[in-house]
């Protein structure tokens, strides 16, 4: 994730902690505008301080990039983003589905912390309604599909607000719930799958030797799980109903398969020439072992022995609820299920049932539970329905219904009672809504929908399940900073650092030096490091050290030419410099710093011969006794800048002597501690 702005800091290195604290008293002149700018970009819902959460939708012309526009009025209040300061319009680039842009306001009207979500392309723009301020914030997990496309499909695990605190997209996954504290999801051609710690599949459950559906399924405390499948008759082309057993190794231990049990002419609702006469779509494990599973093409649930006991055998069919034979009667003007695709059944003996009803794709499928043998026919609207059941005596009563007009969800669709006593419907194919509250009154208490005007163009799910979220994800960090980094003594390297959070609960803290917005220490050769730490306000906590590695500085660029010459020719000066007739001459030596940052330059100088007297000046001083001491230095040079030396040569007090004599200077470079050595050379021959 890239931020298009950069911040020049001049204080290296000052460790700064952006640790968020109590703001000043809330003031009601203060504001705040918290949203997004971008081609085909949404953001929901609309910002106010309680949210914590919001979802960016985006679309194909979506590249990984928004603009996050975030104000507050309060002079003295910042904006954080992903850590670092910011304000007004900033733009977040590279991002990819599912991360988490930070947003923290800390200003008079206090300190509160924003996760946007950067949404799958395609994920529809949900809107979630709360009639009831007392509502459990469990986590909701849907699977957002439209059926009839196979793109986009999602998996999602969504708040009360309808914002993932987890996404995927394209699995194609059915049945996504929280099982024994585990997050399973029944995905197609890969049965059940195990999403660890951090939601990435671990492990996959699968029947044997038939192919997996993934209606349903239910994992066991011991690991092993209870599948569904379907196995074809190949002399018949029958679709027989399978439900299996498999260990944690996919060994079979159980195996129940509709053709032993069920008569394909005489019991469904969808007899021969159709095949798939029994279509198995829900399971349930009730408390004694014994199975509850729905059947579409019935219209019947059956509560199977899973182990022999009471009188019955492993796989026998304790008793069916509806359909051709049902066991249970019914009071009069209930006609019980009608292609019914979840069954849940309670201790309390109430039996929850999400009653699709007939629908265009599969006609009609309903039987008169007064007259079993009568023509099947189509009954009233899709409806959630609870039954008391008397398993004793065999008799159902309805308890409640909940059919809101409109709502007609022809396949799919779930309805769960929930520990308070309400019940969490999954509207399948009503697209009207995609999910459902109501409490134990009938009373709607919360909705969530796909906000396309278009219902045909809407988002359904295949099921609902509520679930508890635990965010087990630490923050990241960030920076531009590449691995093993290499830098030169006195440049100038700006790194981005910046603190990111993903997995359900917004960042709480970023300590960075500098903001963010870092000028690397380049001071002193040598290997650096910094520090930088993240908490996220589930408390989880991430470090970081940041390493680089300056290496030395250059030398100093020394440069020597005769007085009045600018000839860059090299250091031998030649010619008559010296003779009998002349017995001074001049050259001048240019010092530069070669450095990317204010160096000083230390020189030093000894001659060969003793026959030649040199002076040295510089900025009309004598520095010569400095030099030969090896004491002298530069002022303070700035990059590129140069001081000159004078140097004066005389005869020695001796007779002058013919030929060549060298100086040596060596410079230094106080910052590098890197050095160049010259030899001058000194050339005298008599005058003609």
């Amino acid at each position: 994730m890239n931020i298009s702005f950069r911040v020049i800091v001049c204080v290296l290195l000052l460790p700064l902690t952006v640790v968020l604290t109590q703001g000043a008293p809330a003031s009601a002149e203060v504001s705040r505008t918290l949203t997004v700018n971008g081609q085909g970009t949404a953001m929901y819902p609309a910002y106010a301080p309680v949210v914590t959460r919001y979802g960016i939708t985006t679309d194909s012309t979506s590249v990984g990039s928004v603009e996050i526009v975030a104000t507050t009025t309060d002079p003295s209040g910042q904006v954080l983003i992903n850590g670092q300061p910011r304000g007004g319009s900033t733009r977040v680039s590279g991002l990819s589905a599912g991360e988490e842009i930070s947003v923290i306001f800390d200003d008079a009207l206090g300190r509160t912390a924003h996760s946007l979500v950067y949404l799958p392309q395609g994920f529809p723009k949900l809107k979630a309604t709360d009639y009831d301020s007392g509502l459990t914030p469990q986590a909701v997990a849907i699977t957002p599909t439209r059926f009839k496309d196979d793109k986009p499909a999602f998996e999602a695990i969504v708040n009360r607000d309808g914002v993932p605190f987890w996404v995927d997209a394209d699995n194609r996954g059915m049945d996504l719930k929280q099982q024994h504290g585990r997050w399973t999801v029944s995905r197609r051609s890969m049965g059940l799958v195990h999403l660890g710690a951090q939601m990435e599949p671990e492990k996959s459950l699968t029947t044997s030797p038939y192919p997996t559906d993934s209606h349903d399924s239910v994992l066991l405390p011991n690991g092993n799980a209870v599948l569904m499948s379907y196995a074809v008759d190949p002399a018949t082309q029958l679709v027989h109903a399978v439900i299996q057993e498999v260990d944690g190794t996919n060994h079979p231990v159980f195996t129940w398969n509709s053709r032993d049990h069920i008569d394909p002419v005489t019991d469904s609702v969808n007899p021969p020439p159709g095949t798939d006469y029994a279509h198995i779509n829900s399971l349930q494990i009730l408390p004694n072992g014994d199975i509850l599973a729905s059947f579409r093409n019935l219209s019947a649930v059956l509560r199977i022995a899973r182990a022999a006991h009471d009188g019955y055998q492993e796989g026998e069919v304790i008793w069916r609820f509806g359909g051709r034979r049902s066991d249970f009667t019914f009071p009069s003007g209930e006609n019980g299920p009608c292609a019914q695709h979840s069954a849940a059944l309670h201790p309390d003996g109430k039996l929850v049932l999400f009653d699709n009803s007939p629908n265009p794709f599969w006609g009609k499928l309903c039987v008169d539970q007064h007259d079993p043998a009568k023509p099947v026919y189509a009954n009233g609207p899709t409806r959630v329905t609870t039954y008391d059941l008397d398993e004793i005596n065999l008799t159902a009563t309805v308890s409640s219904e909940y059919s809101p007009a409109g709502y007609a969800a022809g396949f799919a669709g779930s309805a769960f009672r929930l520990d308070n006593d309400h019940i969490l419907i999954g509207w399948g194919g009503a697209q009207t809504s995609i999910a459902q509250e109501i409490n134990s009154s009938g009373d709607l208490v919360w909705d969530l929908r796909d906000d396309n005007p278009v219902i045909g163009e809407r988002f359904m799910t295949y099921r609902a399940h509520s679930g508890s979220w635990t965010d087990t994800t630490p923050p990241t960090i960030q920076t531009s900073l590449p691995k093993h980094s290499t830098v030169t003594q006195g440049s100038q390297t700006i790194v981005s650092i910046s603190c990111h959070d993903r997995g359900g609960s917004a960042l709480a803290t970023c300590e960075i030096p500098d903001h963010g917005d870092l000028v690397l220490d380049t001071s002193t050769p040598g290997a650096k490091k910094i520090t930088a730490r993240a908490t996220d306000l589930a408390g989880n906590q991430v470090e970081q050290e940041f390493s680089w590695t300056v290496t030395p500085g250059n030398a100093p660029a020394v440069r020597v030419h005769r007085a009045g010459s600018k000839s860059k020719k090299g250091q031998q000066l030649s010619g008559a410099l010296l003779s009998r007739r002349k017995t001074r001459a001049r050259a001048v030596v240019v010092l530069t710093n070669n450095n990317l940052v204010p160096d000083v330059i230390q020189v030093r100088v000894s001659m060969t011969k003793k026959s030649f007297r040199a002076t040295w000046r510089t900025m009309g001083k004598e520095v010569t006794k400095q030099l030969n001491q090896n004491l002298w230095k530069t002022r303070t040079l700035q990059p590129g800048e140069s001081q000159e030396l004078t140097l004066v040569l005389r005869a020695g007090r001796h007779r002058l002597r013919l030929g060549t004599a060298s100086l040596k200077m060596s410079s230094f470079s106080e910052l590098s501690g890197q050095s160049v050595i010259q030899d001058i050379r000194l050339t005298t021959r008599r005058a003609r």
